[in-house]
């Protein structure tokens, strides 16, 4: 099995056999023979800059393109106005406070201008609460 494996794939190496083999021997060596890697790869015998395609079309394609959707998103948005509150037995309930700032209601990454204690929220939508602009 193994015979017919080898003479399998010495007659593929012999029908896709690169055709610049022998260039750049030495005088009087026998060039080796080796199989052909067709397209940009780093065992293609001949780095002819396909990477060079790749770089300009990262940079002149895709890089302008990234910076014209972040410009279009940070110009266009506009902040969402913020939910109204309706006080349901069922969200947020507190059965023990938590256990920064000396027991508290609020969670750890509390806004008090989005997030709402059981009670409701801590800023008025017409006061500024410094975390957005108005």
């Amino acid at each position: 099995m193994s015979l017919v494996i080898r003479r399998g794939i010495r007659n593929f190496a012999a029908l896709h056999s690169c055709p610049k083999v022998g260039k750049g021997c030495n005088k009087g060596a026998k060039p080796k023979r080796q199989a052909c890697v067709i397209g940009p790869s780093g065992v293609h015998p001949s780095v002819e800059g396909g990477y060079k395609v790749w770089r300009n079309i990262s940079l002149l394609i895709c890089l302008p393109l990234v910076l014209l959707c972040a410009y279009n998103v940070a110009t266009t948005f506009k902040e969402p106005p913020r939910p109204k509150f309706a006080k349901y037995e069922y969200m947020r309930k507190r059965v023990k406070k938590f256990p920064w700032c000396g027991g508290t209601d609020k969670s750890f990454f509390h806004n008090p201008h989005l997030n709402a204690l059981p009670d409701g929220y801590e800023v008025s939508d017409e006061e500024d609460c410094g975390h957005c602009d108005h």
